[in-house]
């Protein structure tokens, strides 16, 4: 596994801004927000980059499933 995290089911207003500052204590270091080409709205899912794989699974334990 790598340190790059599949993030899914955000609404269309969520930024990387957001994004940052919900996986700070895991130590963010990228955050890809994907949106649509054309119109530039959110798909509702990005990949977040963490400091390393540890911090990743701790990420994606603690995480799931948080609104």
């Amino acid at each position: 596994m790598n340190n790059k995290v599949y993030v899914g089911n955000l609404t269309e207003d969520t930024t990387d801004s957001d994004l940052k500052h919900a996986f700070i204590e895991y130590g963010v270091t990228d955050v890809s927000l994907v949106v649509d080409k054309e119109t530039g709205v959110s798909k509702c899912f990005a990949f977040v980059t963490l400091e390393d794989e540890d911090a990743a699974y701790d990420a994606m334990e603690e995480m799931d499933g948080v609104h």
